[in-house]
């Protein structure tokens, strides 16, 4: 259990490791090649970085990889498990205590938080449900026909639905088949160059499937949850997204004073609509009105070299980084402070001396597994010669099975508490380490066949223990 939380923190750690390397690759080419790119280009970089996030540990597993030794190592630990028949004995005679290590507390709290994030953007989602609800038709004709104008000419299948509510100040926009934009209902007051303003703001939303990557934001942002420089990549793609759609108004005709007054009229505002679906973006507020007052056409229909460069460097990183494999840095031995703590030698687990190890590994299991089932039936037989005498015969049944329990229990935690005599382990640790010629994988079952192959051996030597007074004559 220990290992496998161990191996899974380990793969996690490599996993989040990859994606810091990909968005600081994408933050130094915007910086050099983006700088002057619009806002649309800029956010596609952002979304193939995000899907990068999510498929680079399906390509870590399928691409050729080459190992990295710069994680913490984990060393494995001998399995302490009986047989099927001792466990079943244990049942009436002694209970086991359980431990969970450090690794495996680690990877429960980044289950919980992952949990926790997903419920937190359901309860959203049924929220916005609630207060979708809620919303009713607009009626006003020429906002409609200036939507179904907009729809044609932006080439958009889905239908769209133009609602009011007295609950939002800004307008918002959801759905999958069918798209509801929700405007305020003091928008029927608006000029009508500011609701043309907002409605071209909310069909780009529709245009570029923004309800569908934020989504896909929330699903990274779960599976990333305590990672702060993936969380400063989800803002800055919503920040980008936001830019877009305010670029397609003043592309589209759009007064860039007026709608930056607009906006501000929204933000300075002390009411506030529900939290759920496609924002303003508060917390960019400052960044967008700049880029409103300083958006010039020729910045935004600027040739798209750039962009396509920045986004080959994007999925080019995608790619090389999925082939690196983060691997375990192994220990340096002690007193041997000059020795490399891995080996240069190629990874290979399909060597003969691999296959040695792990055969002898199998072996010493399979000894362990025996030793202990013949200790506990050893213990069983003295507990039986050991009669009541006339004193203990009114004792009841339940308490000597209660006292055995005890006995057995502080046997087998007198076993675990053997150890390795610390001179042998620091003799072995110094041949393996001017063992150059094996691989981290090799120099790992080393050490777990060493622990093991010394656990078996204080096995056997309680064994014969035990067995002693049963085979030695009668006096």
């Amino acid at each position: 259990m220990n290992v496998a939380a161990g191996g899974l923190l380990e793969l996690l750690v490599a996993g989040n490791l990859r994606v810091i390397a990909l968005l600081a690759i994408v933050v130094v080419a915007l910086t050099i090649c983006g700088r002057q790119l619009a806002s649309a280009p800029r956010r596609n970089v952002w979304r193939i970085a995000l899907i990068g996030c999510l498929v680079m540990p399906l390509l870590a597993s399928m691409l050729p990889t080459l190992a990295l030794p710069v994680l913490p190592f984990f060393e494995p630990q001998p399995t302490l498990s009986g047989t099927p028949s001792v466990v079943e004995a244990a049942s009436l005679t002694r209970t086991r205590e359980a431990s969970i290590s450090p690794a495996g507390l680690l990877l429960l709290a980044y289950i919980a938080g992952v949990v926790l994030v997903a419920v937190r953007h359901g309860h959203s989602l049924m929220t916005l449900r609630r207060f979708a609800r809620t919303t009713v038709p607009w009626t006003d004709s020429a906002a409609l026909d200036l939507l179904e104008l907009l729809g044609r000419q932006l080439g958009i299948e889905r239908k769209l639905e133009l609602r009011a509510s007295r609950r939002v100040l800004s307008a918002h926009t959801w759905g999958w088949r069918t798209t509801q934009i929700v405007l305020p209902a003091e928008a029927e007051r608006w000029p009508g160059d500011r609701l043309r303003n907002v409605l071209v703001h909310e069909v780009c939303h529709v245009v570029h499937q923004d309800w569908l990557w934020l989504h896909v934001s929330k699903l990274i942002g779960a599976i990333y949850w305590f990672n702060p420089v993936v969380a400063l990549a989800l803002r800055q793609h919503e920040l980008e997204t936001e830019k877009a759609c305010d670029e397609c108004v003043l592309s589209s005709g759009g007064n860039g004073a007026d709608y930056a007054e607009h906006l501000v009229e929204l933000m300075t505002s002390t009411r506030h609509g529900p939290h759920a679906g496609i924002a303003l973006g508060r917390r960019h507020f400052r960044r967008r009105i700049r880029a409103i007052l300083d958006f010039s056409k020729e910045h935004g229909t600027m040739s798209t070299v750039n962009a396509r460069v920045v986004a080959c460097i994007a999925a080019a990183s995608i790619l090389s980084l999925s082939t690196v494999e983060l691997s375990s840095a192994q220990p340096a031995a002690e007193g041997q402070a000059g020795q490399p703590s891995v080996a240069p030698a190629a990874v290979s687990t399909e060597s003969e001396h691999f296959e040695a190890l792990q055969q002898e590994s199998r072996r010493l299991s399979g000894e362990f597994n025996e030793l202990e089932q013949a200790l506990f039936t050893a213990f069983m037989r003295t507990r039986e010669n050991d009669r009541p005498g006339d004193g203990d015969a009114a004792a009841g049944l339940d308490e000597r099975l209660e006292r055995a329990k005890a006995d057995l229990s502080a046997f087998m935690r007198s076993l675990l508490e053997i150890s390795p005599d610390p001179r042998v382990r620091a003799q072995f640790e110094r041949q393996l380490a001017a063992r150059t010629d094996l691989t981290p994988e090799e120099r790992s079952l080393e050490r777990y066949n060493f622990e093991l192959r010394a656990v078996v051996e204080s096995r056997r030597a309680a064994l014969e223990r035990l067995e002693a007074p049963v085979v030695q004559p009668p006096e």
